[in-house]
């Protein structure tokens, strides 16, 4: 009660001093931002909140920058991905040439080489059993002395290039005779004599054919019984031979 009227009294006596001095008392804080328009009092507000905001992400940076640095587990795995992965591609790189190495040979020695092992005794002792020969396949233009691959019922031989197109073939007293000429025959290994089953000489080389014979003259199944031969029916030059029986 006491309290009400103290505040009462004050109150009048605000009024009276007012009214002498002719000014209007001052607002208190709280009647001033009722007095604030809502759009600046929201705009305030909404600054305020960004200015705080702002701060708290400061201070996490801050605070990230004061921590011991670390290195992921996922960067950590990069970096062990990163050391193998020049070991990788060596291999790769390394595998693919194997390959094509492997490829080409193939190809090779489907299309171009070949590859024969002696097991007849008609060229000695020039080419012997075991012994590994490679011919070529591609030109079949032969010479003279050219050594070819053919088969003779089933059997692989090799055999010299005596007679080509043309020529006349003859044998005289165990001697080759070649247009009419006894040759040195330097690779002959025994007499040369026809065989009674065999081709009747002489004989003319027939156009694109070949005259064959072995070098080991007694020994040798060759053009003396199966006649000339086509370069089409030879698988292709001897072009080296191998000893492998002294490998």
């Amino acid at each position: 009660m006491n309290l009400d009227k103290k505040s009462s009294q004050w109150d009048n006596r605000i009024r009276d001093d007012t009214e002498e001095d002719g000014t209007q008392p001052e607002e208190s804080p709280s009647e001033s931002i009722q007095n604030i328009p809502e759009e600046e009092y929201s705009a305030a507000l909404k600054t305020l909140e960004d200015i705080l905001e702002k701060r708290n992400e400061l201070l996490q940076e801050k605070s990230l920058e004061n921590e011991p640095h670390t290195t992921p587990r996922s960067m950590q795995t990069s970096g062990q991905d990163t050391k193998t992965s020049p070991l990788l591609k060596e291999f790769i790189s390394f595998a693919t040439r194997i390959g094509a190495i492997v490829l080409i040979t193939v190809i090779a020695f489907t299309f171009f080489y070949g590859i024969h092992i002696v097991a007849d005794p008609g060229m000695m002792p020039v080419a012997q059993n075991g012994d590994v020969v490679l011919l070529y396949r591609l030109n079949r233009n032969y010479a003279i002395n050219d050594l070819v691959l053919l088969n003779f019922e089933g059997t692989r031989q090799i055999r010299r290039v005596i007679a080509r197109a043309g020529d006349e073939v003859d044998f005289y007293e165990g001697r080759l005779k070649i247009n009419g000429m006894l040759q040195s025959d330097l690779h002959a290994r025994g007499e040369t004599w026809t065989f009674e089953e065999g081709v009747e000489f002489p004989i003319i080389v027939p156009q694109g054919e070949l005259f064959l014979l072995g070098d080991n003259r007694e020994n040798a199944t060759d053009s003396r019984i199966y006649g000339t031969v086509s370069p089409r029916d030879t698988y292709g030059r001897i072009i080296t031979i191998i000893r492998r029986r002294d490998l």
